[in-house]
């Protein structure tokens, strides 16, 4: 204890060089647990941002792989109705090939019909790739999707035109078959007439002209004892 001039008595108070270092170093250690935390805080952040970028590469990846294996898929299924259709005669001129013909375009359109969903759903995917990786460049994927609906929309389209060309040719074989019936009927009437005009010569006009009153012109030239070959050749090159 130590006294003073006013004889108050007071106390000093004194610190170890231990004490004393212990206060300086105090705000130094609370700086750097400050720092350190934001350290650890900056580090969490970029680790979480990292492992979100990697999940989204992932998923990236996967839809990727998907898409490839949907792309092959509809190429492999396109270059073999491709070839199909390369391989497809021309229509026929007989009615029984012709009729084989329908029924395989029929078969082979209906399949290429019902192929179709596919298509739509492999379109529906690109665009689900396009929406979800908007800030990712779909450059690619949106050019191979637009080839392989090109090459479909071609293939129906080919069909179709085949389809046509085979109905155009049953539709002239069935009127070529009229045009035939009728020239038969109109031949075995010919003969008929010429049986008949060996027994009567002047029969065979009377008789014609009898059935087409405006065709009396089709006897100019045929005298009545023309030969049955003669009266035919002469009536052929009057039709």
């Amino acid at each position: 204890m130590s006294s003073t001039k006013s004889g108050v008595v007071s106390h000093k108070i004194q610190c170890s060089p231990k004490s004393e270092c212990q206060v300086s170093r105090a705000p130094v250690a609370e700086k750097r647990s400050i720092r350190v935390t934001a350290l650890r805080e900056h580090w969490d952040e970029a680790n979480a941002r990292v492992l979100q970028r990697k999940a989204q590469l992932d998923a990236m990846l996967g839809d990727s792989q998907r898409y490839e294996a949907r792309r092959r898929d509809a190429d492999a299924w396109l270059s073999r109705m491709e070839t199909r259709l390369a391989a497809m005669q021309p229509p026929a001129n007989t009615a029984d090939v012709l009729e084989m013909q329908l029924r395989e375009q029929k078969s082979f359109h209906a399949e290429v019909h019902q192929y179709k969903h596919q298509i739509e759903l492999f379109g529906q995917l690109t665009q689900r790739l396009i929406a979800v990786y908007r800030n990712d460049d779909t450059t690619r994927i949106k050019r191979s999707t637009e080839a392989i609906n090109h090459r479909y929309n071609e293939l129906n389209n080919s069909i179709v035109a085949r389809g046509k060309a085979l109905h155009s040719a049953v539709s002239s074989l069935q009127n070529f078959d009229r045009s035939l019936e009728k020239f038969v009927a109109w031949l075995s009437e010919a003969e008929s007439l010429l049986d008949a005009a060996e027994r009567d010569p002047h029969l065979l006009k009377v008789s014609y002209i009898s059935v087409h009153p405006t065709k009396a012109s089709d006897f100019e030239g045929i005298s009545v004892g023309s030969t049955r070959e003669g009266f035919i050749k002469t009536a052929l090159n009057k039709c």
